[in-house]
Protein backbone atom coordinates (compact mmCIF):
# COMPACT_ATOMS: atom_id res chain seq x y z
CA UNK A 1 0.00 0.00 0.00
CA UNK A 2 0.80 3.36 -0.74
CA UNK A 3 -0.12 7.12 0.30
CA UNK A 4 0.16 9.88 -1.78
CA UNK A 5 -0.36 13.27 -0.86
CA UNK A 6 -1.32 15.76 -3.42
CA UNK A 7 -1.60 19.35 -3.58
CA UNK A 8 -4.58 20.72 -5.36
CA UNK A 9 -4.09 24.42 -4.80
CA UNK A 10 -6.86 26.64 -5.60
CA UNK A 11 -9.66 27.43 -8.47
CA UNK A 12 -8.51 29.43 -11.20
CA UNK A 13 -9.67 32.81 -9.38
CA UNK A 14 -7.93 32.11 -6.23
CA UNK A 15 -10.61 30.81 -4.12
CA UNK A 16 -10.98 27.34 -2.20
CA UNK A 17 -11.79 24.21 -3.96
CA UNK A 18 -15.36 23.39 -3.37
CA UNK A 19 -14.60 19.70 -1.76
CA UNK A 20 -17.90 17.94 -2.97
CA UNK A 21 -16.53 18.39 -6.49
CA UNK A 22 -13.27 16.39 -6.00
CA UNK A 23 -13.04 12.91 -6.99
CA UNK A 24 -10.66 10.05 -6.65
CA UNK A 25 -10.17 10.64 -10.31
CA UNK A 26 -9.11 14.50 -10.12
CA UNK A 27 -6.91 13.71 -7.15
CA UNK A 28 -5.26 10.77 -9.59
CA UNK A 29 -5.29 13.11 -12.59
CA UNK A 30 -3.42 15.72 -10.71
CA UNK A 31 -0.74 13.55 -9.21
CA UNK A 32 -0.26 12.07 -12.90
CA UNK A 33 0.68 15.62 -13.99
CA UNK A 34 3.02 16.17 -11.28
CA UNK A 35 4.77 13.03 -11.68
CA UNK A 36 5.05 13.07 -15.49
CA UNK A 37 7.30 12.34 -17.62
CA UNK A 38 6.66 9.26 -15.06
CA UNK A 39 3.60 6.91 -15.03
CA UNK A 40 1.51 6.21 -12.12
CA UNK A 41 -1.07 3.44 -12.02
CA UNK A 42 -3.26 2.03 -9.38
CA UNK A 43 -5.23 -1.02 -8.35
CA UNK A 44 -8.24 -0.88 -6.10
CA UNK A 45 -8.31 2.28 -3.61
CA UNK A 46 -9.05 1.52 -0.20
CA UNK A 47 -9.60 4.90 1.33
CA UNK A 48 -8.89 8.39 0.26
CA UNK A 49 -10.03 12.14 1.53
CA UNK A 50 -9.44 15.48 0.82
CA UNK A 51 -7.93 17.64 4.10
CA UNK A 52 -7.81 20.89 3.96
CA UNK A 53 -4.48 22.06 5.89
CA UNK A 54 -5.11 24.79 8.60
CA UNK A 55 -1.78 26.76 9.20
CA UNK A 56 -2.10 29.07 11.69
CA UNK A 57 -0.11 30.87 13.91
CA UNK A 58 -0.87 33.22 17.31
CA UNK A 59 1.08 36.41 18.08
CA UNK A 60 1.99 35.34 21.31
CA UNK A 61 3.00 32.49 23.35
CA UNK A 62 1.70 34.07 26.92
CA UNK A 63 0.99 36.46 28.76
CA UNK A 64 3.21 37.08 32.13
CA UNK A 65 1.33 39.14 33.67
CA UNK A 66 -1.87 36.70 33.70
CA UNK A 67 0.46 33.37 33.80
CA UNK A 68 -1.77 31.50 30.66
CA UNK A 69 -0.53 29.90 28.32
CA UNK A 70 -1.13 28.77 24.60
CA UNK A 71 0.04 25.22 23.88
CA UNK A 72 0.92 22.99 20.81
CA UNK A 73 -2.90 23.50 18.46
CA UNK A 74 -4.03 26.13 20.32
CA UNK A 75 -0.92 28.09 18.95
CA UNK A 76 0.29 26.36 16.05
CA UNK A 77 -0.84 23.66 13.58
CA UNK A 78 1.13 21.59 11.21
CA UNK A 79 -0.07 19.97 7.66
CA UNK A 80 -0.32 16.14 8.81
CA UNK A 81 2.18 15.28 6.37
CA UNK A 82 5.32 15.92 8.26
CA UNK A 83 3.46 14.01 11.35
CA UNK A 84 4.50 16.74 13.68
CA UNK A 85 0.91 17.64 15.07
CA UNK A 86 1.07 15.54 18.03
CA UNK A 87 4.39 15.46 18.69
CA UNK A 88 4.99 19.27 18.88
CA UNK A 89 2.06 19.92 20.79
CA UNK A 90 3.40 17.60 23.52
CA UNK A 91 6.67 18.61 23.56
CA UNK A 92 5.56 22.87 24.05
CA UNK A 93 3.88 21.69 26.96
CA UNK A 94 6.64 19.61 28.55
CA UNK A 95 9.03 22.29 27.84
CA UNK A 96 6.93 25.17 29.49
CA UNK A 97 6.21 22.93 32.67
CA UNK A 98 9.90 22.66 33.34
CA UNK A 99 10.77 26.08 32.14
CA UNK A 100 7.86 27.71 34.46
CA UNK A 101 8.51 25.31 37.48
Amino acid sequence: MVRLYVQLGRTEAGTRLNRASISVESILATARKIIAPYTLETGPIAWWTVYEIGQRLCPRMSTHRDRAFLLGDASHTHSPQAGQGMNVSMMDAFNLGCACS
